[in-house]
């Protein structure tokens, strides 16, 4: 059975899992540093981290912002040993039956099979792609936007709302400020 477990500081046993398998998941561009983890941890109430349990088992983890509107899923990964026994799928169908708004990710562009494939794992769900131009704001000052996808499993709202997503998700997750009015995706 899994189960979300929520860490809350990095007194907790889980946290050094769950950072070590961000650390090893993730790559540098896809992620903050120690210290910044730690601070939106400890002092962004919007902010959620679950270790995911499954059987009384490490098996990954997820992040988790809610804000006014929607809810937004910024890192999601379950450890390598454990992939394809159904644990991501759970996780996604937790989320989804817990939700009360609607969700928001971010997946790579469609440019390899992993990326196809990852979309593909969101769709059945009923994730949808939000055919928009996006780009993930750097975590690194030194870093550039990366072209992604927006994905939502509530089409019309990520649709219809997609300045306000793309300007909450700047502001508050990134703490990236520009004229978003005029942002372009990069050439």
């Amino acid at each position: 059975m899994l189960i979300y477990q929520q860490i809350k500081s990095t007194e907790d046993v889980l946290f050094n899992k769950a950072f070590t398998l961000y650390l090893t998941t993730f790559s540098a561009n896809e992620r903050r540093s120690k210290e910044k983890f730690i601070e939106i941890l400890e002092n962004e109430n919007k902010f959620d981290l679950y270790a995911l349990i499954n059987d009384e088992e490490f098996a990954g983890f997820i992040t988790v912002w809610t804000f006014e509107y929607f809810i937004y899923v910024e890192h999601f990964t379950i450890e390598m040993g454990l992939r394809g026994k159904n644990i991501g799928s759970n996780t996604i169908k937790i989320l989804l039956k817990k939700a009360s708004l609607p969700v928001i990710l971010e997946v790579a562009t469609p440019s390899n099979l992993q990326a196809v494939n990852r979309i593909n794992f969101y769709e059945r769900f009923g994730f949808y792609v939000v055919p928009r131009p996006y780009a993930q704001p750097p975590y690194n000052p030194n870093d550039k936007l990366h072209p992604m996808v927006i994905m939502s499993n509530d089409y019309y709202f990520a649709d219809k709302h997609f300045k306000m997503v793309r300007d909450t998700l700047y502001r508050e997750v990134y703490h990236y400020y520009t004229s978003l009015s005029d942002f372009q995706l990069p050439g």
